[in-house]
């Protein structure tokens, strides 16, 4: 699958300003271009006074809600009905009307006739083929603001012309969520079905996202530790939730229903909630009741925690549950065959409106209900599409013909024909590595001059303690280089800092210290194009010393694991990791499931290992604990440095077949047995690493980062760089199982 063309980043910002239904609201209008404001207008009259605006709510809402618990609606504790079904049904219908005529009225005073034009007349929002209008409400009073986000939007006959623009709630500006990229990981829960609610249909419906391989896991009724565990322990893309909710009266919080009769507040899903974000969770839907509370506690929890904040898709009021199946029907339909989510959405809304009509189960207000919750800045949304399958190559002379994938035995897919072998490499783009070893060589960072030395006694280096922390590529160095480096210069000090969270040290987390001054410098074991940046947004500018090292990736196993072939090819190691290949014996192994095994770390900041994906994949937070679950674990497979896995002697490490088709250990031959290897540990294959043998996909650059407006701390980042490329700490580097870049 291939990322779908993204939609220019155009939004309009209509802020709601102090005032009230009585006597007229302030307003102000913002054009947004990547985050950015590009043209702002303040200088409007004030909203017209509606008061009867929030009355006629207050006679619409009980008649609404009574007719949900009538037809069956999503809503954990309905009002009670007093009345015959059809009576509910004429008397909702009839309000509805009213209220939304009441609402039209309001949207085509003199004001919003000015504010619909101005926007209109924009050529950027023209220019873009989808547009979100987002609603940002502060009067000063809650009960108003709330009130204001439930309201028919898309009545205003701004939208009978802007045919490419929906109405969106705003949240509050926060780090914007990243891409969606193939493939796609769905969470999917399912809650309690009590009063009739037919679950079964949205299953359904999720199901076709499986067809061009994203992944979903669906979970029914789930007691609340194996919730917490799912989100806690993966990564998710989306996650999905139907069943029975409800916000709290101010829209603040609010809970579902998991099982019958047990109800869950999102507070107790706080740190699971967090986690899920903080690994890289991009949308969030609750085809559920009464959603703005579940999306605002979202929101908070975001902001709160320095997360990127997903976008979110709720209910405004208690859904029934036919037009919560609908919805989300036509909605996968749009989004899935690449619709930008606004006009997935705007389109799935809209497909509505027959449902308020019809002849067999009228649902009054059904088009009011669906509505997207996101983030200012945030880009839109997009589901990556199938790439245009290649042309079939032809075989040479002296090769076989291809044969379909499920058909290919095992030494097929260790000596593949000449003409894919390059293809099946460049595949490991999917897993997200080669892209950094293709940037890295053709983007080289541009820092400030570094001499080399000979000696570590020839740096200079500042005086003082400097703290640092970052990737666990770098461990080794910390543990081996970084004392030889102490005993030289005994006034430059260097005090490692733990990630305070507890969260398995890496390259992110350690650049996000550096930015919370928790650090002075950070080691990277990649470029940072994101962090970098992010940096900006905040106004730092972040430095990468030169490259100062090379690591390389191992494969990790059991002891006992015995491979006809001795060891993996490129291609194998991806679709391990892809969850395509869940046996050992699939690449010549014994008949046994592999267990892969993960670190938690953000998604899309990560490597090959991190990025292993599907149902077989368990997570961690250290590489020890990696490495002890591994040496427990007769069908274990982790992915990490060579220097970190190599001189394990309660797990070993594979050899991998480079370009030639000859099998390369990461280690010294030969492979040292458990039991003398406490006493003589194996040693990394440096010198298969220097002279290219060992597969170059798998490598990753060390750097040193710095801020650079930050003159300790740079001063601090640069002599810690110049030690380790002096011609000494290359030497040093190396003893610790890394290539020395000189």
């Amino acid at each position: 699958m291939a990322q779908s063309p993204q939609p220019q980043n155009v939004a309009v910002l209509l802020r709601i300003g102090k005032g009230s239904f009585t006597e007229g609201f302030a307003v102000e209008l913002q054009i947004l271009e990547d985050g950015r404001i590009i043209d702002k207008h303040q200088n409007f009259p004030r909203l017209a006074a509606a008061p009867e605006i929030p009355q006629s709510y207050q006679v619409w809402k009980p008649t609404y809600d009574a007719l949900g618990q009538a037809i069956g609606s999503r809503m954990i504790q309905p009002v009670i009905a007093q009345v015959t079904h059809q009576a509910i049904l004429e008397t909702c219908c009839s309000r509805t009307r009213e209220f939304e005529t009441i609402v039209r009225t309001w949207l085509t005073s003199s004001t919003f006739e000015m504010l619909r034009d101005r926007i209109q007349a924009n050529v950027r929002v023209a220019a873009d083929q989808s547009v979100s209008i987002i609603l940002d409400c502060d009067t000063g009073d809650l009960e108003q603001d709330n009130l204001l986000r439930k309201l028919p939007w898309h009545t205003w006959n701004l939208f009978d012309q802007l045919n490419h623009a929906e109405i969106v709630l705003s949240a509050r500006f926060a780090r914007p969520t990243l891409p969606l990229q193939a493939p796609v990981r769905t969470l999917a829960i399912f809650g309690s079905a009590e009063g009739g609610l037919n679950l079964e249909e949205d299953n359904r419906a999720l199901k076709e996202l499986e067809r061009d391989g994203s992944e979903i896991d669906t979970r029914l009724q789930p007691k609340r530790e194996e919730l917490s565990e799912c989100l806690y322990n993966h990564d998710w893309d989306i996650l999905f939730f139907a069943g029975h909710s409800f916000s709290d009266a101010s829209c603040q919080t609010g809970a579902i229903q998991l099982q019958n009769g047990v109800t869950l507040a999102l507070d107790d899903l706080r740190e699971d909630l967090k986690r899920a974000i903080r690994n890289g969770l991009k949308l969030v839907i609750f085809n559920s009741c009464d959603g703005l509370g579940i999306a605002r506690f979202i929101e908070k929890l975001s902001v709160e925690a320095g997360l990127r904040m997903p976008v979110m898709i709720v209910m405004r009021e208690p859904v029934p549950d036919p037009v919560a199946r609908k919805f989300l029907q036509y909605f996968l339909e749009k989004f899935f065959h690449g619709k930008p989510l606004y006009l997935a959405v705007r389109e799935a809304r809209s497909k509505l409106h027959w449902m308020q009509s019809d002849d067999k189960q009228p649902c009054p207000a059904a088009t009011w209900l669906p509505i997207v919750c996101q983030n200012p800045n945030q880009p839109e949304l997009v589901f990556p599409q199938p790439q245009p399958k290649p042309d079939p190559i032809e075989p040479q002379l002296g090769e076989s013909q291809p044969q379909p994938e499920s058909k290919i035995d095992q030494q097929q897919q260790r000596h593949p024909p000449r003409a894919k072998k390059l293809w099946r490499i460049v595949g490991l783009v999917g897993l997200g590595f080669t892209l950094v070893i293709v940037w890295q060589f053709l983007h080289p960072p541009t820092p400030p001059f570094q001499p080399i030395y000979n000696t570590l006694a020839e740096v200079p280096v500042p005086n003082g303690t400097f703290r640092y922390g970052g990737s666990t590529t770098w461990a080794p160095i910390r543990e081996s280089v970084d004392p030889a480096i102490q005993q030289e210069k005994l006034d430059f000090k260097l005090h490692y800092v733990k990630q305070p969270s507890g969260d398995s040290p890496n390259t992110a987390t350690g650049v996000e210290m550096l930015l919370q001054g928790q650090i002075d410098f950070s080691q990277a074991s990649r470029l940072l194009p994101e962090e970098t940046e992010y940096a900006q947004e905040q106004g730092v500018k972040l430095e990468l010393s030169r490259p100062v090292a090379k690591s390389f990736k191992a494969i990790g196993v059991h002891h006992d694991l015995a491979l006809n072939e001795k060891g993996l090819t490129l291609h194998q190691i991806k679709r391990i990791c892809e969850g395509k290949i869940t046996n050992w014996r699939d690449v010549g192994g014994p008949d046994l499931p592999i267990q892969v095994f993960v670190r938690n770390t953000p998604t899309l900041k990560k490597t090959l290992g991190d990025g292993c994906r599907g149902k077989n994949v368990v997570s961690f937070s250290t590489p020890s604990d990696g490495i002890q679950k591994l040496a427990q674990t007769p069908g274990g497979f982790y992915v990490n440095a060579a220097s970190l896995l190599v001189p394990q002697c309660s797990i070993k490490t594979l050899p991998v077949e480079n370009n030639s088709g000859n099998l390369v250990p990461p280690y010294k031959e030969p492979l040292v047995s458990p039991l003398k290897c406490p006493a003589q540990p194996n040693r990394v294959n440096v010198e298969a690493f220097k002279s290219g043998e060992y597969p170059q996909q798998l490598s990753d650059t060390l750097y040193v980062v710095f801020k650079k407006d930050d003159r300790r701390g740079q001063q601090a980042g640069v002599a810690y760089a110049n030690l380790l490329r002096s011609r000494e700490g290359q030497k040093l580097l190396e003893a610790a199982g890394f290539m020395g870049i000189r």
